[in-house]
């Protein structure tokens, strides 16, 4: 939610000659997607280890 939430905000929209609505291209994704991708990285190694590690194939 927190990285969908300003992508969603930030996003524009054309309408298209076949009446059809379009997002633009938003370098957000971009900015979300690696904030993702570290996140995982984070928890990857946060829960590698530990009693949790049974739940840390979530994160393959």
């Amino acid at each position: 939610m927190v990285l969908s939430l300003p992508l969603i905000w930030t996003t524009n929209y054309e309408v298209r000659e076949d009446n059809l609505i379009y997002a633009k291209k938003n370098w957000g994704f971009v900015f979300a997607f690696v904030g993702i991708i570290l996140i995982r990285l984070f928890l990857r190694k946060e829960l590698t280890g530990s009693r949790l590690q049974r739940y840390n194939y979530y994160f393959i």
